[in-house]
């Protein structure tokens, strides 16, 4: 009787073993990202560390992401080195200001207007790279191609 048991038992334990080496769906946290949650990111990084201590918050309010037949269609951007997974965009979005900060028309160059602390309406273009270990750069970073 022992045999069997010990026989069945091992017989599970294969059978465990099997299924935990199988791949499995990946988390909800470990998911892809967005393009958008791709450029929210971006957005976010490089606008802090183009004024650091001086942005608090970034808040998206209408991102583009370019499609590969406008990208196409689109003369200036023939002149970039666009590799796969990179993101083309165009975003609308809001910036806080920290409290201390005198000059806010800093902020407004080109595009947004001033209220209170906030930065609104501000717009820009350009290109997401990602380098591969969370972060990203943007290139070609402005008002116009």
């Amino acid at each position: 009787m022992k045999k069997v048991l010990f026989a069945l038992m091992a017989l599970v334990l294969v059978f465990a073993l099997a299924a935990c080496g199988q791949d499995a769906a990946p988390a909800e946290d470990e998911a892809a990202a967005t393009p958008e949650e791709v450029v929210t990111q971006a957005l976010d990084q490089y606008l802090k560390a183009a004024f650091p201590d001086m942005v608090e918050e970034v808040a998206p309010t209408e991102i583009k992401v370019y499609t590969a037949d406008e990208i196409a269609a689109n003369e200036a951007l023939q002149t970039y080195e666009l590799n796969e997974g990179d993101v083309v965009f165009e975003a609308t979005y809001d910036m806080k200001i920290a409290e201390g900060v005198e000059d806010l028309n800093q902020f407004t160059a080109a595009t947004g207007e001033i209220d209170g602390q906030w930065i609104r309406n501000k717009s820009n273009l350009g290109i997401v790279k990602d380098n591969g270990d969370g972060t990203y750069t943007i290139d070609a970073f402005g008002t116009g191609w």
